[in-house]
């Protein structure tokens, strides 16, 4: 039968010598983050008998700041062997994924960018001796508290066969709380497509009060400074709730004098549309006029494959500068439709 009290014991601590911590109440805490983003079909589809050699190009947010590495996942694609059931490597049951990937994956010419800057002097095959001193880096930075890392558990078979995972230590690349945007490119050299999770580790910051538990209020001086960056975070993931309540803050301050900063950059606009956000971008175009699209926004949009986001683009023809490769694909997709109505 369901219970109808419960008790809670809650303990008590008496401290000592309490001083260092009246003294200092606030601590701040520092986490590593992880941001995921999914690439479905971009290196290569099905079996085929020869290598593929199938170029990919995969943009990361530009919302992720202080990034200390980024870590490329290859999954099978295998959406032409199951086609009773389509679904993911690592959401089968049957299948060891996600603890082994893409059996005998082959990445060559695997390089990461942040920024304007790359990571490696060249671009070149990917192999265990470069995957061993990534983690080595790593396990350095992280004051050598993860020794699971480097102790041996991943040898060369093990990581050629099972867990081909793809690492890089990008931590002296990027600059305290400054968003750079991240691209990952390489060459499946396989002879099955790849689908890729790319995985970007961030560190970030917490501050909170040891004698009452709470977090310090905000500022109130220092909130048109993150709100912008937080309207852009809010519009990149989705969050409609958090962008009303963030733009109707921004309006107050604005009409108080505190602030004179536009609410969002341009920057949330195309980041919303390139994560397929359509109702986000609708809004963000009725209360923000002065944000439009750049070609290389719709570009991005367009290599995403989200078609009801590129139409929708396309009717919004004074807010649009289009590149000349996605009015090829627009006229192309309108020729293929007319075709068949």
């Amino acid at each position: 039968m369901p219970f109808t009290t419960a008790r809670l014991y809650v303990p008590f601590v008496h401290l000592e010598n309490p001083q260092a911590i009246i003294s200092k109440p606030v601590k701040k805490v520092r986490f590593n983050d992880c941001y995921a983003q999914w690439f479905y079909q971009r290196a290569g589809t099905g079996i085929q008998p020869t290598q593929l050699n199938a170029a990919f190009d995969l943009q990361i947010s530009a919302s992720v700041k202080n990034a200390k590495y980024v870590i490329l996942l290859p999954f099978a694609e295998q959406a032409s062997n199951v086609a009773a059931a389509s679904v993911q490597e690592f959401q089968s049951p049957f299948d060891s994924a996600p603890w082994t990937l893409h059996p005998g994956s082959s990445i060559r010419n695997f390089s990461v960018r942040i920024g304007s800057t790359q990571c490696f002097d060249i671009s070149h095959d990917y192999d265990f001796h470069q995957f061993t001193n990534e983690v080595a880096k790593i396990s350095a930075i992280n004051g050598d508290l993860t020794p699971e890392l480097v102790n041996g558990l991943l040898d060369y078979q093990t990581w050629s066969l099972t867990n081909r995972v793809l690492i890089d230590d990008v931590s002296r690349l990027t600059e305290k709380d400054v968003p750079l945007a991240i691209q990952v490119q390489g060459v499946n050299a396989g002879c099955q497509g790849v689908n890729m999770l790319v995985l970007v580790i961030s560190e970030q910051e917490l501050t909170n009060d040891r004698l009452t538990g709470l977090f310090p209020a905000v500022d109130p001086s220092r909130v048109g400074q993150s709100n912008q960056t937080a309207m852009d975070r809010a519009t990149n993931n989705g969050h409609f709730h958090v962008l009303e309540f963030l733009h109707s803050v921004a309006v107050q301050m604005q009409k108080e004098g505190r602030s004179e900063r536009p609410t969002c950059t341009n920057w949330a606009l195309e980041s919303a549309a390139m994560m397929g956000h359509l109702e986000v971008v609708k809004w963000l175009l009725t209360n923000h006029t002065y944000l439009c699209f750049s070609p290389s926004a719709t570009s991005m949009v367009a290599r995403n494959g989200n078609l009801e986001m590129l139409q929708w683009i396309h009717r919004q023809e004074n807010q649009v500068e289009w590149s000349s490769d996605v009015r090829r694909l627009i006229m192309g997709i309108s020729q293929w439709q007319s075709g068949y109505t």
